[in-house]
């Protein structure tokens, strides 16, 4: 789905593929043929869907990933191995839990998300009343191949039923010769995207430093979509010369550096947390690594530095700063952690930040945002009018009490309503849980051009983990507010056709302007960091070797843990007030802690890292 300022429909005629042969090598040495190529691959539909052990990938909609799935085996990309993959409802695989929807770049791009094999990276669209559109992802009992097969998926267009033509292909991992094939079995209509940056078919590397495209916004470049049935595959390089020296820095203060709220004059002070990753195909000498706090005139409060011990590539290592943040002032700042590798070959990915907004709460009402006020981004609005968006709140405190929820409203042209709804967290790879409550605002109660504020049906308790916030159109032309003045959140969503959430497509330069209120009940609300009886630590989060399960006084009696397609990984009866466990063993990825001390039943979420 398009916002609604970028769209045209496109007009050219689909013309043939026959000229098409052989393209590469990249910078690595990737190269791919087609079949018109003699030496290129045999065309040879795999047909997956159904059969056993085949899963069948949902819930895919309109611009929305799902993940991560299991490859199967370590599958060799460029010079590291990947174990999961995230399907993407727009014809590709990425290999890590991000979003590629409209407007798709030119291959490589250091423009994130990065790391991402592309069939068909195009506006497709699962959703619609009729729609057939099917994905499937199949493992073979030898673990040497992997498929994922997207069938009948059609293009998204803006009227009803919001989609046309049809489209099936597959990707082919192959973990014999490290090969990606590309096969199309049939590819009708035109996409309803711009006039550029619609299509691309590719591969990218984990920085966006090197990839290699086949072809990218064909009609544009007088080429073609696809003549099926037709095959292109990628061929990993027998060696190479290629060196990559390259640090990153991971994340800062969370495994999505997305934004929190802290307490003004809060007893415990903020330990500055951040990863660092060797991304590249070389072992890192030792390098500093600094993390600093500035307030809202970038005048710093406080800093540190570390040293990054070697890393060998891939590998993670996290970062506890010795200096602390103890905030005095209410008000938004950011953490900045920079890397400094000598000889860094990709500076692009060296400097990461985190939005930090604190907040007085010995006030009755605390408004939690984490934009200035201030409508200064394109804002938003899908085309159709049957779409929305949301934000992910973290609370300095639980419980909280949820009272009203807030959306800047920049204009609307169609005199229309829209709904306010809230969620409790808990979803399926950090989504949404169970809706708590939905508010419609009718078009008569609708202001343009300043905040409308929606009064919850009666205040909501949360108790752990935080809440969403949706805003839903209740029509064409309502336009949401946006944000892009620095810091940004990195927590917005899109919500689009069938209510499917996705990571907002532009969540790393813009902030959707939703906004709520809470209050705290003085005798019970306590601070995160300072949870006391009968609560359950789980750290370090993210581990990477041991994760340890302490309680004050209870003993933990069960400990289980639950991988994100909800399958029992680890279980142990420990009888004592302490548990270490050993996942140097887990794959990458989120996973769910239960724990059972006494009469309490506690659930946390945990990441691995490596």
């Amino acid at each position: 789905m398009k916002k609604i300022y970028a769209l045209l429909l496109i007009l050219v005629g689909i013309t043939s593929n026959s000229f098409a042969l052989s393209g590469g090598p990249d910078a690595y040495g990737y190269t791919w043929r087609d079949i018109n190529d003699p030496n290129g691959p045999v065309y040879n539909w795999i047909d997956i869907a159904g059969i056993t052990g085949a899963v069948d990938v949902k819930p895919l909609g309109d611009d929305n990933t799902v993940g991560a799935l299991q490859i199967g085996f370590p599958f060799h990309f460029y010079w590291y191995d990947v174990t999961q993959v995230w399907v993407g409802s727009n014809g590709f695989i990425a290999f890590g839990n991000d979003n590629l929807a409209s407007p798709f770049y030119t291959i490589p791009s250091t423009t994130q998300p990065n790391n991402f094999v592309a069939a068909m990276l195009s506006d497709l669209n699962f959703d619609g009343v009729g729609n057939l559109a099917q994905c499937w992802l199949w493992r073979s009992p030898t673990n040497d191949t992997c498929i994922i097969s997207w069938i009948n998926v059609p293009f998204w267009q803006v009227n009803a039923p919001y989609y046309t033509g049809s489209n099936t292909f597959q990707i082919i991992l192959n973990n014999n010769d490290s090969s990606i094939t590309f096969q199309y079995q049939q590819q009708s209509g035109l996409s309803s995207g711009a006039v550029s940056n619609y299509m691309t078919v590719g591969i990218e590397n984990i920085s966006g430093s090197v990839g290699l495209q086949v072809l990218h916004d064909p009609l544009n470049l007088g080429g073609y979509y696809l003549t099926t049935p037709y095959a292109i595959k990628f061929y990993y390089p027998p060696s190479t010369t290629y060196i990559a020296n390259d640090a990153e820095a991971h994340w800062t203060g969370n495994a999505i550096s997305g934004g929190i709220f802290l307490s003004r004059n809060s007893p415990t002070p903020y330990q500055m947390v951040a990863a660092i990753k060797n991304t590249g195909n070389i072992n890192t000498s030792p390098f500093n690594t600094n993390c600093k706090i500035l307030n809202s005139v970038n005048t710093t409060v406080v800093q540190d530095n570390a040293t990054v011990s070697l890393l060998t590539p891939a590998q993670v290592q996290v970062l506890t700063m010795s200096n602390t943040f103890n905030p005095t002032t209410s008000g938004t700042y950011k953490m900045i952690t920079t890397t400094s590798l000598a000889g860094d070959s990709v500076p692009s990915n060296n400097i990461d930040s985190l939005e930090i907004v604190v907040v007085d709460t010995s006030q009755l009402n605390i408004r939690l945002s984490y934009d200035d006020n201030t409508a200064n981004g394109p804002g938003l609005n899908w085309n159709g009018g049957n779409g929305g968006a949301g934000v992910q709140f973290v609370p300095p405190f639980f419980p909280c009490r949820v009272k009203q929820l807030h959306f800047y409203i920049v204009s609307n042209a169609s005199n229309v309503g829209f709904a306010a709804k809230l969620y409790e967290s808990g979803g399926p790879n950090g989504l949404p849980g169970n809706m708590l409550d939905s508010v419609w605002v009718p078009a008569t109660s609708v202001v343009a051009g300043t905040w409308n504020n929606v009064i919850l049906s009666a205040p909501i308790m949360i108790d752990s983990g935080g809440f969403f916030v949706e805003w839903q159109m209740g029509g064409a032309n309502i336009i949401l507010g946006e944000n892009i003045s620095k810091p940004i959140s990195n927590r917005t969503f899109e919500v689009l056709t069938n209510h499917t959430w996705a990571i907002y497509r532009f969540r790393q330069t813009n902030d959707l302007m939703i906004n709520a209120t809470i209050d705290r009940d003085p005798n019970t609300a306590v601070e995160p960091a300072n949870f006391l009886s009968n609560e359950s630590y789980v750290y370090p989060n993210p581990a990477s070797k041991e994760l340890r399960i302490k309680n004050a006084e209870l003993k933990i009696e069960v400990v289980e843990i639950y991988n994100s397609l909800g399958e029992m990984v680890y279980s142990s009866i420990p009888q004592s007030h302490e548990l270490t466990v050993d996942v140097s063993q887990f794959e990458t990825g989120m996973y769910l802690c239960r724990i059972k001390a006494g009469e309490a039943i506690i659930t946390r979420k945990i990441s691995v890292v490596r």
